[in-house]
Formats: C-alpha cells, structure tokens, sequence
C-alpha cells in the first residue's frame, strides 16, 4: 500500500480515496498513519490501550466537535499512530476484543 501524506492514510491504490491525490509515497515508519475511526468513548478505550502498551498515537477529533446548550455534543475521533507500530495496534485491537 502506498500512503497518502496529506490524508496519512493508507491507500490500496494509486489514488488516494480520500482527497483524490496522486502524490502517494511508500510509508515510512514514523508516518502517522489512520489506524480507525471510533466514538469517543471507544476511543478513549482505545487510547488507554495504546498507553499500556507504550505505542505513541494522537487523537484528532473528526466531524462538528462543539458546545451546545446541553453540552458538548460527542463526536468521532480519529486515532493515528506511527506506520511502524500499525501491525502492533491492529493485533492489541483484535486480542482485546475491541474490534
């Protein structure tokens, strides 16, 4: 798979689904790369795994994230991690019994 460094995300072939790019490269390790896209709540689940396990990542809130008369309206959250530690994330996902 070839990534797309504007979206980092992986991309199964020569155009980026997302943004329509074409500048695709090989990843590299340190790459930040969409490991998923989950509910806050599994993603702050998510996140405590990563952390157990020591795996760096960053959560970026995706979608209208903004305050209401009720409160702040929850919204998806992208998680990314270094393209190195991708395998890694996909199996602690899978054995948890997350995904």
């Amino acid at each position: 798979m070839l990534y797309c460094p504007n979206c980092q995300i992986l991309c199964p072939e020569d155009r980026c689904p997302s943004c329509g790019g074409k500048k695709l490269r090989e990843p590299e390790g340190g790459d930040p790369v969409l490991l998923m896209t989950a509910a806050e709540g599994k993603a702050d689940l998510i996140s405590s795994l990563l952390d157990e396990n020591r795996i760096p990542h960053e959560i970026r809130a995706c979608g209208l994230d903004t305050p209401t008369a009720y409160g702040r309206m929850p919204s998806n959250r992208n998680l990314f991690v270094p393209y190195a530690a991708l395998k890694r994330c996909e199996e602690l996902l899978r054995d948890s019994g997350i995904v």
